[in-house]
């Protein structure tokens, strides 16, 4: 079980390191666009 806990853990931090990647490069986007 401890595993299974660690796994998802580290799996809602990627999640989390890609969502912010995904939001900082729509940003830049959005910047060199203007």
């Amino acid at each position: 079980v401890p595993v299974l806990e660690l796994n998802v853990t580290v799996n809602q931090i990627y999640l989390a390191h890609v969502a912010n990647y995904v939001r900082s490069s729509l940003i830049m986007d959005k910047a060199s666009i203007k």
